[in-house]
């Protein structure tokens, strides 16, 4: 993998980590997910799981889905991150960077 991309794969989850301590530390929350995740990561929160399908889940902000790679290939959606998974077209700029 080229050290850029692994550069953008490292900001994209320090931004999703941020943003799950932000809104966590204010309401006392202990999970976000709005969706019955397979994790705790704050992403789910930018996606569904697929019931009966391994490792799938779909975008809440464009309905693609996305089968294969759990919340990592979604995180490459949201960011727009070439080469997994088409680019979210619908996606806020906050979510994105």
């Amino acid at each position: 993998m080229k050290p850029t991309v692994i550069a953008e794969i490292n900001c994209v989850l320090f931004f999703f980590r941020s943003n799950y301590m932000a809104e966590n530390s204010s309401n006392g929350a202990s999970s976000m997910a709005s969706a019955s995740a397979r994790s705790d990561d704050p992403a789910w929160a930018h996606g569904q799981v697929v019931v009966d399908a391994k490792n799938s889940s779909i975008c809440v902000h464009c309905s693609k889905r996305i089968n294969g790679g759990g919340i990592t290939r979604l995180k490459y959606h949201l960011a727009g991150i070439k080469g997994q998974v088409e680019a979210c077209k619908k996606v806020p700029p906050d979510v994105k960077w």
